[in-house]
């Protein structure tokens, strides 16, 4: 497979983890289901991402994005590096900046695990964690 040529992901999401939110009951079973595109060239991995879930209020959020990564690896991989893009579902459904710190694992032609981590931004949102699997197809 040339590097250059996108491989897809059919992506499963579904959980998350929110630290120092103690005194909100979250939603931490997130269902959920997306697509990313990924190209890697000369190691440096970038994706375009797009899909659905159940939020952590236990409403339907979508969402558009995409992540940059340095991989490592090569059959058997680790990427590490930023994503980021846009949300809905929160804020009365508006549009919604996301940008967090990006770890993945995966085997090249079956699939992936992602985990991101969004920081706390002061009172009003704890960290969180979030973890997918994707499917290669």
């Amino acid at each position: 497979m040339d590097f250059n040529d996108p491989t897809y992901f059919l992506d499963i999401n579904g959980l998350s983890k929110h630290i120092g939110g103690q005194d909100y009951d979250y939603n931490e079973t997130n269902p959920g289901i997306g697509i990313t595109r990924e190209t890697v060239n000369d190691k440096v991995v970038k994706a375009l991402m797009a899909g659905v879930y159940e939020n952590s209020f236990e409403d339907t959020s979508a969402y558009a994005g995409g992540h940059i990564a340095k991989r490592f690896g090569d059959d058997y991989y680790l990427d590490l590096g930023v994503s980021g893009g846009l949300i809905t579902g929160y804020d009365d459904n508006a549009l919604t900046p996301m940008a967090a710190l990006m770890a993945q694992v995966g085997k090249k032609g079956l699939g992936r695990l992602k985990f991101q981590y969004v920081p706390s931004i002061e009172s009003k949102q704890p960290a969180l964690l979030m973890m997918n699997a994707g499917y290669e197809f």
